[in-house]
């Protein structure tokens, strides 16, 4: 269930085969983003890694997590649509 709280900030980061990068990524926002009322969307873009189950392990440790998926990759710009369609920051 979503927080019914608007986030000031979003960030929408397009995921493709990103299951050994995206932990770190993500722990590193958490951290600058530390105070601000914020959502990170994560966008599985046709992934074929098990990036969609990072992506859930991420939203269960942090929560603000947004997960987004497409299914047939089509390019960077194309995740980077359907994110910020999911964004409310």
């Amino acid at each position: 269930m979503e927080s019914t709280v608007l986030p000031e900030l979003s960030v929408v980061i397009p995921s493709y085969n990103e299951q050994a990068t995206l932990p770190a990524t993500v722990g590193q926002l958490v951290r600058i983003l530390d105070g601000v009322a914020y959502e990170i969307v994560l966008v599985n873009n046709g992934s074929r890694d098990a990036t969609a189950q990072v992506i859930d392990e991420l939203k269960g440790k942090y929560g603000n997590i947004v997960r987004v998926d497409v299914q047939d990759n089509v390019g960077w710009g194309d995740g980077v649509i359907k994110g910020c369609a999911k964004a409310r920051g």
